[in-house]
């Protein structure tokens, strides 16, 4: 705006220097060749020619100074815009090296979170076999079995039924924990296993002699082999 400013002024001062030098001076110059002319006019005429020489110089510099300091701001105005420009470019170009350095991190960090995925699958399928492998083994584990019995009917061969039959025949471990006999006569007793199964065994309580037991009663484990 400041220029345009300076521009119209230097148009409007041009304008105005021409219309002195070219209408009113040629007029005046040839009024003043008339020999009717005073020379006392002629005189003012001249004096008036001079001022005038003396504004349009001085309008002349001034429009020098004018267009100088125009060129001027033309000129800084260059700069400025050039050295805008140059940082926009800068900018630009900066704005498009961090871009393409982010593309490709981003890349690299999708190929890391596919091969992760990848990785992560073939863990998964390497770990079911194994986790078949864990959990049939531990559905091959079998536990040890207990229980207690008790018995009033002595010399009978009697059979335990395991809660759960073995895949294998377990062994087995019987303890007497109570006997009720009377306290007259000798205690004599045996407890033989037989005929152990997968799926039990039988055991026979037997008496001697003058022994008199009333009731026995014992425990029992059976655990694999």
């Amino acid at each position: 705006m400041f220029c345009c400013n300076i521009a119209v002024l230097l148009i409007i001062l041009k304008n105005y220097i021409g219309v002195l030098s070219c209408e009113n001076v040629t007029e005046n110059v040839h009024a003043m060749h008339s020999p009717t002319i005073d020379p006392t006019v002629r005189r003012a005429f001249h004096d008036e020619k001079v001022l005038l020489r003396k504004y349009k110089k001085q309008t002349q510099e001034t429009i020098d100074e004018l267009q100088k300091s125009l060129k001027q701001i033309e000129s800084n105005l260059r700069q400025e815009i050039h050295h805008l420009q140059s940082s926009l470019d800068d900018t630009k170009n900066g704005m498009k090296t961090s871009v393409g350095r982010l593309h490709v991190e981003v890349n690299q960090f999708s190929d890391k979170v596919t091969a992760i995925k990848t990785d992560l699958i073939a863990t998964k399928s390497s770990i079911s076999p194994l986790e078949q492998m864990l959990n049939d083994h531990i559905t091959s584990i079998e536990a040890c079995q207990s229980g207690v019995y008790y018995q009033k009917t002595l010399n009978k061969l009697t059979t335990i039924t395991f809660p759960r039959p073995f895949r294998r025949v377990p062994q087995v471990i019987v303890g007497n924990s109570r006997l009720d006999v009377s306290k007259d006569w000798n205690t004599r007793f045996n407890i033989g296993v037989r005929s152990i199964s997968t799926a039990g065994f039988q055991f026979l309580t037997d008496v001697w002699s003058d022994t008199l037991m009333y009731a026995i009663s014992f425990n029992w484990m059976a655990c694999p082999k």
